[in-house]
This record gives C-alpha cells, sequence and structure tokens, in this order.
C-alpha cells in the first residue's frame, strides 16, 4: 500500500518466510526494511522519504544501485506530519470457550475463532511504553495489512527466533465492530505448538501479544499520540499482560453476545495514581501531625507529674517544721507533739 510520506520500492514480497522484521538507516537517508531469517537478513524493501526525495529522485537512486523493483509505489503526500513508529506489543486477553478442532480435511490443528487482536481505544503496549490512540478508522483502514501472519511462541526478545518457535498462523484478519479480529490457528505439528495450545486451553497462558509498527502522528487537540498507519508483523503467546489498561477480556456472559469488556483508559488510571499520592501525602502529614501531638502529651504529663512531686515535698517539709507564735512566746513542735512556753 501506498505512504503518504515515503516512496516505496518492493523488493521481496512481504509474505516471504521471515523470523523477524527490522529497519535500517542507509546514507543519504534511504530506509531498508529488512526481513530476518536463522540470524540472516535480506533487504524486503526501500522506503524513501518526501522529504528528501521526489519520486523521480528515488527512480533515479533506484536504477544507479541496480535494485530490481517487484513495484514501486510513490507517495500519496496528504496527511503530513506522520512519524515512523517504533514497533509495538501489545498485550490482550484470550477468549475463553471457543476452540475448534479441524479435521483432516481441513488442515488439521486447533482454531480459536475471532480473537479480537486490536480494538479502539487508548492503549500502552509492553514494549514502548507509551499510550497510543488506535482510532476505528485507522484500523480499519489496515485490518488486512500484515507483512506476517505468524503465531509465535514468543517474542523474539531482540534475538531471532528459531523456526520451531514458530506454533501456528493468524487467520481471516478482518475488521468488525470496532477492531481488527482473527483466528488463532495451531498446527500442532511440533511439541511447541502442541503444548501452547494445551497451555491455552487449560487457561495457563490468557495472553496474546500483537507485534506492530507504522506512522504516529502527535494530535495536539486532544492532547496524546494516534497511530495513522498500522502495519501488523505477527503474534506471540504471551503468559499475562504487562499492564492493564491493555487488558481486553471477554467474559463468561460477553463471549456469548460477542461484547468486549475492556478495562481502565489510560488516563483514568493516572488520575487514580494521582489521587492515591496525594492521599498517601496527607496520611504521612497527619500521622506526623499526631505523633507530635503524643509526644508534646507526653511531655506536659512528665512535666505536671514533676509539679506533683515537688509540691507533695514542699507540704511535708512545711507541715513538719515547729511553728513559734512570737506573740505568745510558745513553741510548737508537732513532730513531738508537745508545746513549750518560752521567756
Amino acid at each position: 500500500m501506498p505512504y503518504p510520506n515515503e516512496h516505496s520500492c518492493r523488493v521481496m514480497s512481504p509474505d516471504a518466510p521471515h523470523d523477524s522484521v527490522a529497519s535500517k538507516d542507509l546514507a543519504g537517508g534511504v530506509r531498508a526494511i529488512l526481513f530476518i531469517s536463522g540470524g540472516k537478513s535480506k533487504v524486503q524493501a526501500y522506503r524513501f522519504p518526501t522529504s528528501k526525495f521526489t519520486a523521480s529522485e528515488a527512480h533515479a537512486w533506484i536504477k544507479g544501485h541496480n535494485v530490481d523493483c517487484m513495484s514501486f509505489e510513490a507517495a500519496t503526500g496528504e496527511e503530513k506530519g506522520y512519524e515512523e513508529g517504533p514497533e509495538r506489543q501489545l498485550r490482550i486477553r484470550l477468549p475463553q470457550g471457543q476452540f475448534i478442532e479441524l479435521g483432516p480435511n481441513e488442515g488439521g490443528g486447533i482454531l480459536i475463532k475471532n480473537v479480537p487482536l486490536l480494538v479502539e481505544g487508548t492503549w500502552r503496549d509492553s514494549r514502548v511504553g507509551t499510550p497510543l490512540h488506535y482510532s476505528s478508522k485507522t484500523l480499519k483502514k489496515c485490518a488486512e495489512n500484515w507483512t506476517s501472519n505468524t503465531l509465535w511462541v514468543k517474542h523474539s526478545g531482540g534475538a531471532p527466533r528459531s523456526i520451531i518457535d514458530k506454533i501456528g498462523e493468524v487467520k481471516n484478519q478482518h475488521f468488525e465492530k470496532d477492531g481488527v479480529y482473527g483466528d488463532l490457528w495451531f498446527h500442532m505439528k511440533t511439541q511447541a505448538s502442541r503444548d501452547s495450545a494445551e497451555l491455552v486451553r487449560a487457561g495457563l497462558v490468557n495472553f496474546v501479544s500483537v507485534e506492530h509498527g507504522g506512522k504516529e502522528s502527535y494530535n495536539s487537540k486532544e492532547k496524546r499520540h494516534e497511530a495513522e498507519d498500522i502495519t501488523f508483523s505477527g503474534v506471540a503467546l504471551v503468559d499475562r499482560g504487562a499492564c492493564a489498561v491493555c487488558t481486553i477480556r471477554q467474559s463468561e456472559a460477553a463471549a456469548e453476545s460477542g461484547e468486549m469488556v475492556m478495562t481502565e483508559d489510560v488516563e483514568k488510571l493516572k488520575e487514580l495514581e494521582a489521587a492515591k499520592a496525594d492521599l498517601e501525602k496527607k496520611l504521612a502529614e497527619a500521622t506526623a501531625k499526631w505523633d507530635a501531638a503524643e509526644k508534646r502529651s507526653t511531655e506536659l504529663e512528665r512535666r505536671i507529674e514533676t509539679i506533683e512531686k515537688t509540691a507533695k515535698a514542699q507540704t511535708q517539709i512545711v507541715s513538719t517544721a515547729p511553728i513559734i507564735i512570737p506573740s505568745h512566746g510558745v513553741k510548737i513542735d508537732r513532730k513531738n507533739r508537745t508545746v513549750t512556753k518560752e521567756w
């Protein structure tokens, strides 16, 4: 498909076998899209940004470098301001109770029907970690834009995956309702595929992670980053979702109706975290004031006790001292209980 701000020269079919996809910047601003397989890379396509190349200049570069293009697509020149986004890995909860065992005539294996792969909303993926808004319009436009439909047992983790990590495929990719859906097919040809299917069936593996990239732009009015063009490059099984906002689960009731239950929005989560931090701050301040009041109370009790002891001691001294009444010359000794007259 043509790109808004890049001319494209396709060298290999996007359906050619590969383990992963990478991008490499070449001299002069040309970008090479690489298919990596078995630790080796091959150029799948060349991209020419319109900021540096006209279509004629791109053709001249291709001819000058003896590149054999399967097809050439000039940039559409529409929707300026895109940036090529990094590959994202959006984790999504698998629906339950939709396993279908296929017969030999159907290719065998196990099929999980109509899994929601990416729906409209603002989601924070597990790899890049920044929220990105996916509109229904963009999802509908790009629902069938897949460079690879491989179902992997894991993400690459920066290293090429093994051929035995291919445990199936994503089939019947399409748009419906508010997102991109597809069927997960486990080929059951390897032990890894059989084990993975059983773990999913038993509910011990509950998430798939959709690998995708594409063009992103910033919407200053909505104050958010938005996906403008999406290229899907595969799906991997993962143990659990890394982030609540990108969890999409079908409840038992929703599974019957086909409706999805989606969790918190990124901004809602931020608001809750801010409220929690504010409450923790206020609690710390109240605790500090309480501790200070208790300390003050203890100090006052100690001082009162000291005053009471001092007053009692002075009272005892006064009560036991002899009293002399000068006017009569009488001496009263209360301690010895005697009264004497002095002249």
